[in-house]
């Protein structure tokens, strides 16, 4: 190890732990994208994508886990994320034993990730093999300093069938300059998974189907019908089992803004991410976007805004869509499945639906965010490994269809069965999901709680990846708006200056838009508004653009896209 490197990794953890660093802007704020992104942003690379050697045959070789069940042993493994549960005996650790004779030590740091990884560079201890987020600042470090090792060497080594289960577009995505790839994502989107309907859209607008109906099925696609439609819902329907009935309804503010209403209604109304000439825009600048800000201005004025959400959690406002007081509600459809089950349950008559919201003037079709490349969580092999050609038999069998499905529903034969090549779960397993899933997660290992190699269009190819079927005409509606978001994902995990600007910047977003939304007049957001495009430029959101450009226009160069 290069000392400087060693030393330079340590600098950047003691800043890490002063707490200067953003990478991403989760509330919408108008720096990065509100997706993950890889460690290294927008890197060019000439070298080719690694595979496997010239003289193996991938359709006749064994993974190589199958030579070791007889052996045990025990791998650690870090997961830096802070709720994985001890499951290391659960059915799922049993049978992952069973079958490669590995026992699974996984770590959680308890949220003091820079502190451990910290001290245990310095000690040399790093664990077998770490999961950290994508866009943690240590990626490059660890990387330059060879604390992990290149997966595509182990893989040749050690087992080829490795390239039988990797997905071809996510090794080039993280093919470093010199031909590696150092770590492995999760939840990875390619854009044939999106084609495909292998991907996952989240955001959706609904509605309660009752009064939807009773109003006719109103066209809200746009300002007028949007506000008529919610004006009809408050006079017909003014209480919902005994509460005030809340026209409109989003998710909770943070400290960065809100999801509704900056990233989900901007991809809503098809606001464009870049100008096809490989520019990167600013969309706060997109006069269709300001247009329906000024139309939830309205709705707060006229009463019809749940005003709570703008101090309350998300748990308040899941009680009141079980509740069902909301009329219409922007907001991620995987965050409803306990109101839904909740309101199907006492009031069916009162359960959301999907319907289209807001549009721009055009009425062009929404483009959501379907996912990228970049994926989530990256899962690296150390240079303390005590045994690589294990740990990467491991990788291999966490990524192979077999186990994925068993990360999601338990051992096959107790939370599922093949039937005609498709993974049907059992009673037993579905009866526990849907009723005591916190159960499910620990002892049974299932629903996720691997989640640091899950590769969902993988698991969607044999099996839904939805199991609660209340859930799915959401997940329907929504994928064919789904688009792959990949060249316009950037990270400023390499840049902490710009890094420190962009979270200035969502911080003053979110003290502005409540202020925007409680404005008096339309003359007053203007003007407001005017004040707060101003005063992020000031705070330096053109340098912010500046390196999003920079680093769309290489993601496009990775990515053979032309502009």
């Amino acid at each position: 190890m290069k000392i400087s490197s060693k030393k330079k990794l340590f600098g950047l953890l003691a800043l890490m732990l002063t707490g200067i660093f953003v990478l991403a802007a989760c509330g919408g704020g108008g720096g990065t994208a509100a997706t993950p992104t890889p460690g290294t942003p927008g890197q060019e690379t000439t070298a080719p994508t690694p595979g496997p050697p010239a003289d193996v045959d991938l359709e006749n070789i064994e993974p190589a886990f199958r030579r070791f069940a007889d052996e045990p042993i025990t791998l650690d493994w870090l997961v830096v994320q802070g709720w994985i549960a001890d499951v290391n005996e659960s059915l799922v650790a049993q049978r992952i034993f069973e079958e490669t004779g590995i026992r699974l030590n996984l770590i959680d740091p308890g949220g003091m990730e820079a502190e451990v990884i910290n001290t245990m560079v310095a000690a040399g201890t790093l664990p077998d093999i770490i999961s950290i987020s994508n866009v943690n600042l240590l990626w490059p470090e660890l990387i330059e300093a060879g604390l992990v090792l290149p997966l595509n060497e182990l893989a040749n080594r050690y087992d080829p069938y490795f390239w039988n289960v990797a997905q071809p577009d996510t090794v080039m995505w993280y093919t470093m300059d010199d031909g590696n790839i150092f770590r492995y994502p999760n939840y990875s989107i390619t854009f044939a998974d999106v084609e495909q309907g292998f991907a996952q859209v989240n955001p959706v607008f609904m509605v309660a189907e009752d009064i939807y109906e009773a109003l006719g099925r109103p066209d809200m696609t746009y300002p007028e019908g949007f506000l008529q439609a919610l004006r009809d819902a408050r006079d017909m329907f003014p209480e919902r089992n005994g509460f005030p009935l809340i026209p409109l309804g989003v998710q909770a503010f943070g400290v960065n803004g809100n999801q509704s209403l900056d990233l989900q209604l901007m991809d809503f109304l098809a606001v464009p991410r870049a100008d096809g000439q490989g520019n990167m825009l600013d969309r706060h600048l997109d006069e269709e976007w300001q247009n329906w800000l000024r139309v939830i201005r309205q709705v707060v004025e006229e009463g019809m805004f749940d005003v709570d959400a703008m101090v309350d959690t998300s748990v308040q406002i899941n009680e009141r869509i079980a509740q069902g007081r909301y009329f219409a509600l922007m907001s991620a459809w995987t965050a409803l499945q306990h109101a839904q089950d909740s309101l199907l349950v006492h009031h069916p008559e009162m359960a959301l639906i999907p319907t289209h919201g807001p549009r721009n003037s055009n009425g062009a079709a929404p483009r959501l965010d379907a996912g990228h490349l970049n994926g989530w969580v990256g899962t690296a092999i150390t240079s303390n490994v005590r045994d690589a050609e294990r740990a990467m038999s491991l990788i291999t069998y966490m990524l192979m269809p077999e186990t994925q499905v068993m990360l999601a529903y338990g051992p096959e034969g107790i939370g599922f069965n093949w039937i005609d090549g498709e993974a049907v779960p059992t009673d037993w397993a579905m009866d526990l999901l849907e009723n005591n899933a916190a159960y499910f997660q620990q002892h049974v290992g299932g629903m996720q709680q691997y989640f640091m190699l899950r590769h969902m269009p993988t698991q969607a190819r044999f099996f839904d990846p939805v199991p609660q079927v209340a859930l799915r005409p959401f997940r329907d509606f929504a994928l064919p708006m789904g688009v792959n978001v990949s060249p316009y994902v950037v990270s400023l995990a390499e840049a902490p200056d710009i890094a420190l600007i962009n979270q200035n910047v969502n911080l003053a977003w979110g003290e502005t838009l409540p202020q925007l939304l409680l404005a008096s007049s339309d003359e007053e957001f203007d003007r407001m508004f005017a004040e707060w495009i101003e005063r992020r430029y000031n705070i330096g959101f053109g340098q912010v653009l500046e390196e999003q450009t920079r680093q769309h226009r290489l993601n496009l160069q990775r990515l053979g896209i032309d502009y």
